[in-house]
Parts: C-alpha cells; sequence; structure tokens
C-alpha cells in the first residue's frame, strides 16, 4: 500500500495507479478531501484519508495569535484536529460538512471563515489588522 502526506501526492499517485490499473488494487490512503478524491473514494480507488478542518485551523490560528498579542498565555501545541475518513464514515454530517465545501475553497485558494467578523473584532482589539490572502502575499512581495 501507499501513504501520502497532502492532497497533490495524492491526486498524483491516484492518476498514477489508474493509468496503471491499479487503481482500487493496491491500497491508497492519502490527505485532504477534494472532490476528486471524495470521488475516487466512492470508486473504490482510494481507501482512506486524512481529513483536517481548514475553516476551523484558520479561526484557531487567529484566535491564537490574537490571544498572543494581547499577552494570554497561549499553548506551545495547538491540536487542530483530523478525521480519518474512510467509506464507512465518509457520508457522516461530521464528514460531509468539511467534503462537501472543499471546491468553494480550493477552487480560489481562499479560506473563507463563517464568522469572519467575530475575527475581525478579536484582531481589531489586539491592535492588528485582518488582511486577506491576496493582500499578504503582495505584502510579502514588497521590498523591505
Amino acid at each position: 500500500g501507499v501513504f501520502l502526506v497532502n492532497e497533490t501526492s495524492t491526486g498524483g499517485m491516484l492518476l498514477a495507479l489508474q493509468d496503471a490499473g491499479l487503481a482500487g488494487k493496491v491500497k491508497l490512503v492519502g490527505f485532504d478531501g477534494t472532490p476528486a478524491l471524495v470521488a475516487a473514494m466512492r470508486a473504490g480507488e482510494l481507501h482512506a484519508f486524512a481529513l483536517q478542518n481548514p475553516f476551523g485551523m484558520a479561526a484557531l490560528g487567529v484566535e491564537t495569535m490574537v490571544d498572543h498579542l494581547l499577552g494570554k498565555p497561549v499553548p506551545k501545541r495547538v491540536d487542530t484536529g483530523v478525521i480519518v475518513v474512510t467509506p464507512a464514515n465518509l457520508d457522516t454530517p461530521e464528514v460531509r460538512a468539511l467534503t462537501d465545501d472543499a471546491e468553494a475553497w480550493i477552487d480560489d485558494h481562499r479560506l473563507v471563515v463563517a464568522d469572519h467578523q467575530h475575527l475581525r473584532d478579536l484582531v481589531e482589539a489586539a491592535g492588528a489588522e485582518l488582511i486577506g490572502y491576496r493582500e499578504l502575499r503582495e505584502a510579502m512581495r514588497a521590498p523591505r
């Protein structure tokens, strides 16, 4: 069998196994729940994948950063959670809540947090500014 640690590698190995006529015959365990990987699991070509909650991770990251900026103690390690998805739990509400929305955040590479106003309020209270993904990339590219 094969275990891959990210969506790109999982998708690549899936394509290689499909091309070789081995998809579903070789145990394949990957990472992330993209629509293509969910379809592969339904077709019996992917046996399991680790699924994280990018929306929850973003919110937790902002909240932890704000606590740090406000001088509150923050843990050295923060577990953001993971679900091991198999055909047996693929259609549970917990998994569907993450996989059904996957296409929206994959397509434009943005994380949309449902309670974004709450996060903006936290960041402003810390005296900082919440900027979007594109603004962050531009700021990182700007000469210093």
